[in-house]
């Protein structure tokens, strides 16, 4: 299976997981992690992926000098990036319904740092891991809703890029967006551990870690 195959299913096993939400709602605590445990799962090879083409990014413009490749450089990040660009997990106006459903504030935080992991607008992500600046930003998205999407972590990236002329600027963007992707990924990390724990009286059942890159990389 090659790696675009590979990230299709990841994206669409997230978005089967929303789309069935409201009878996981139903499930008791201990099944319900186990799904959020294979949604983490799935985050976390797709957020390798993004860091590997992010990177890929800013290494080519760092060591490349030739001017006449930048075309070239934009071309390869334009290719890769088009593994994320599958149907979408979520929706702004989807995030109101998945946050109102739960009471459960660990729940919450949980849902929100997943959502706002695969779709945000252009900020750092390092406010998500403030327990009161995440709360502020669940109530305004249950209070306003919304109908329209979120961009992603690579449209964000594109376009910054796409007509940029200078490759330390777009080596500087691609390391902005490495730094806030990193941010959000933890963040699900953190709320999950916290809901892990609110739920199972303390006993964790995992060490979370990012993994090895090269796990991806060989099934290329």
């Amino acid at each position: 299976m090659g790696i675009s195959d590979e990230i299709s299913k990841l994206y669409k096993l997230a978005k089967d997981i929303f789309v069935d939400f409201a009878n996981l709602l139903k499930t008791d605590k201990n099944a319900r992690l186990e799904i959020y445990k294979t949604l983490v799962d799935a985050i976390r090879m797709i957020h390798v992926d993004y860091i590997t083409i992010f990177q890929d990014l800013r290494e080519d413009c760092h060591f490349n000098s030739d001017k006449d490749s930048l075309d070239e450089i934009k071309r390869r990040f334009a290719n890769a990036r088009r593994r994320h660009s599958v149907d979408r997990v979520l929706a702004k106006f989807d995030a109101q319904n998945y946050l109102s459903a739960t009471g459960d504030l660990a729940e919450r935080r949980f849902l929100a740092a997943v959502i706002w992991y695969f779709h945000y607008e252009d900020c750092e992500g390092y406010y998500m891991r403030s327990r009161p600046q995440i709360d502020m930003q669940i109530h305004a998205a249950i209070d306003s809703g919304g109908d329209h999407g979120w961009d992603s972590a690579s449209t964000m990236l594109w376009v910054k890029v796409k007509t940029e002329s200078d490759m330390e600027i777009i080596a500087e963007a691609a390391e902005e967006a490495i730094s806030s992707i990193n941010s959000r990924f933890i963040a699900v990390i953190q709320y999950y551990s916290e809901l892990e724990e609110a739920w199972t009286g303390g006993r964790k059942t995992r060490d979370w870690t990012l993994g090895k890159l090269g796990a991806m990389k060989e099934s290329s």
